[in-house]
């Protein structure tokens, strides 16, 4: 997560959903937040050259709390679909057919 802030300092979370379920077979409470995350390509080059164009971001984080604390964290978002958008914003990669079957 830290690799993915860097590049983008100005950035900022917005929570879309929270959602959260209780269930002694299942760990106790487990809580699942669907954030969306913007901002600008200007930090760390880690995905190619800088851009200064925003992005957005689609992602998943799920909590398992055990004693009011968090004691297990999973966070998923595309990477791809992140990737893809930094390179079509910096202009220099050629184009293909946009059918590719």
């Amino acid at each position: 997560m830290l690799r993915l802030l860097e590049s983008f300092p100005g950035g900022r979370f917005e929570i879309r959903d929270i959602q959260a379920h209780y269930d002694v077979r299942y760990a106790g409470h487990r809580v699942a937040v669907t954030w969306k995350f913007v901002g600008d390509y200007t930090g760390v080059p880690n995905y190619g050259p800088l851009t200064g164009q925003p992005v957005d971001l689609l992602g998943i984080s799920q909590f398992t709390l055990h004693n009011g604390a968090i004691v297990k964290e999973v966070r998923l978002w595309d990477d791809i679909a992140l990737r893809a958008q930094i390179v079509a914003t910096r202009g220099d990669e050629p184009v293909g057919p946009s059918n590719i079957y």
